[in-house]
């Protein structure tokens, strides 16, 4: 799950700024290739521990792993390889759902919120070099052109293909990012019509996990 819908999710549970700002950290850590030393505010760090329970039950969900296999299977059959149908299988349904989410519950205001928050002091990062990055990023995402773009199937294929760039067994080869577009662009439709049944199977599953760990205290 990207960090547009984790932003949703916990917004739903707590809208504490902060909350929801724990809620995407570990996806802007890896973002920009940085490490935290220690978060120095309770409730960012409830948020990112909420996230680790929602990314839980997100990749386990069935319909996920449904909508993953379809796409890798046309990816394949189109000539990518096993590693990049993979990846693009897993991250291209998580950016076509936010695609779905910027018309359907998405806030940019408490998006923006989360990202300006003043809690964001207490996140200390492990080298001096993090913490511009981390301006940056908040910067550029702030400006309101994401999750909407993720509407474009070219959009979508040419930031897999970026992500996946440094990454040599799951990168796109020269043509491959027109496939992922062919892809994008004829499962659109099938992932936005599952979305809402998608996010309340993760929170089913998030709430059925809760009262185990619950139960077994």
């Amino acid at each position: 799950m990207n960090f547009f819908a984790h932003a949703y999710l916990a917004a739903r549970e707590n809208q504490d700024p902060r909350f929801v700002l724990g809620s995407m950290i570990p996806d802007f850590v890896g973002m920009i290739g940085a490490r935290l030393r220690v978060v120095n505010d309770p409730v960012i760090a409830a948020g990112i521990a909420h996230h680790h329970e929602v990314d839980a039950a997100f990749h386990g969900a069935p319909l996920f792993l449904r909508l993953m296999g379809e796409a890798q299977d046309y990816l394949e059959a189109r000539g990518l390889a096993t590693g990049s149908s993979m990846a693009v299988g897993h991250v291209g349904v998580e950016l076509v759902l936010d695609g779905w989410l910027a018309t359907h519950g998405h806030r940019h205001d408490t998006f923006r919120g989360a990202l300006n928050t003043t809690g964001a002091a207490a996140l200390e990062w492990l080298s001096r070099e993090h913490a511009p990055r981390w301006s940056v990023l908040r910067d550029r995402l702030a400006d309101g052109t994401l999750p909407h773009a993720y509407l474009d199937a070219e959009f979508v294929a040419s930031r897999l293909e970026l992500i996946l760039c440094s990454r040599p067994r799951l990168a796109l080869r020269s043509g491959d990012a027109s496939t992922v577009a062919a892809w994008a662009t004829e499962a659109r439709d099938q992932i936005h019509a599952h979305a809402s049944a998608l996010l309340r199977e993760v929170l089913a599953r998030l709430h059925a996990s809760r009262s185990a760990a619950h139960t077994h205290r």
